[in-house]
């Protein structure tokens, strides 16, 4: 049985009145997280990032032969380092 269905069945299990306290729960919990997540300017647009990553995706799109695959980069920086 998957962890949606075990926690289906233990909902289900749950009174009326505890079922409405466990959505009511889980209503605030999600909203608290959102404004959480509004209030961190980590999470905001960052103007200069947005035009760095244009630049750099110009710049490959111009000059196709300086992409360099995840595989390639990852078997360079172990060759440079010495990881096998």
């Amino acid at each position: 049985m998957s962890v949606a269905e075990e926690l289906r069945k233990t909902i289900d299990e749950l009174s009326e009145e505890q079922q409405q306290e466990l959505l009511e729960t889980a209503r605030q919990l999600l909203r608290e997280d959102l404004e959480s997540e509004e209030d961190n300017p980590e999470l905001k647009a960052n103007p200069e990032l947005d035009q760095e990553l244009v630049r750099r995706y110009r710049h490959l799109r111009e000059n196709p032969d300086q992409v360099v695959s995840a595989r390639q980069s990852n078997d360079q920086v172990r060759a440079r380092y010495g990881w096998s």
